[in-house]
């Protein structure tokens, strides 16, 4: 009798425990099919930025080649747009202005009491 009282609470052990893992394993199978359906989700929207990528690169290509033709037509050509004014230097003015820029001497570092002397005398 007590051997048959063991294995009743053997068996219902044994069933308390099936149906945890039971339970366990239902909840694992239904986060995984939420996780299915977020994977496919994220899947479409990663799809989604490649294509806008791609549209924002050749957008940008096509900015890039207008400003680039553009600034050598403006460059070669001496054309403006409507209200610049176009100014052509000649080759050497860079070199030209830096040769004409006084050399101004180096002030000597006098005391600010020497300085209000020579103000007034």
């Amino acid at each position: 009798m007590l051997v048959r009282i063991g294995r009743q609470w053997a068996f219902i052990g044994f069933i308390g425990v099936s149906l945890l893992l039971i339970v366990n394993l239902s909840e694992g199978i239904y986060e995984l099919s939420g996780a299915r359906e977020r994977f496919s989700l994220l899947q479409a929207e990663v799809d989604r930025l490649g294509v806008e990528k791609e549209q924002l690169e050749g957008a940008l290509a096509d900015t890039n080649r207008v400003f680039v033709v553009e600034q050598t037509l403006r460059d070669t050509l001496g054309l403006a747009k409507p209200g610049e004014t176009v100014v052509i230097l000649p080759p050497d003015f860079e070199q030209a202005s830096l040769l004409e820029l006084p050399i101004q001497p180096e002030e000597k570092f006098l005391p600010v009491w020497k300085k209000w002397l020579e103000l007034f005398i």
